[in-house]
C-alpha cells in the first residue's frame, strides 16, 4: 500500500512540475516518452520484486 502511495504521489507532484514547464516551452517531448515508458516499466517490476519478497524485509527496506 506504501508503494502505491508513494507512486501516486509521485506522478501528481511530477505532473504538476511537467505542466508548468510545458506551459514556458522547456520540455522535451521525446525524452518525456522515454521517461514515461521507463517510469511505467519499473513500477510493474519493483511492484512484481516487492510481491516475492518477504514481508519483513519489505516492510524495513521501506522504513529505511
Amino acid at each position: 500500500m506504501a508503494s502505491a502511495t508513494e507512486t501516486g504521489i509521485a506522478f501528481v507532484r511530477g505532473l504538476g512540475g511537467s505542466f508548468k514547464f510545458a506551459l514556458h516551452g522547456l520540455v522535451d517531448h521525446r525524452l518525456a516518452m522515454i521517461i514515461l515508458g521507463g517510469s511505467l516499466f519499473g513500477i510493474q517490476l519493483g511492484a512484481m520484486v516487492l510481491l516475492m519478497l518477504n514481508p519483513s524485509l519489505s516492510k524495513m527496506v521501506m522504513e529505511s
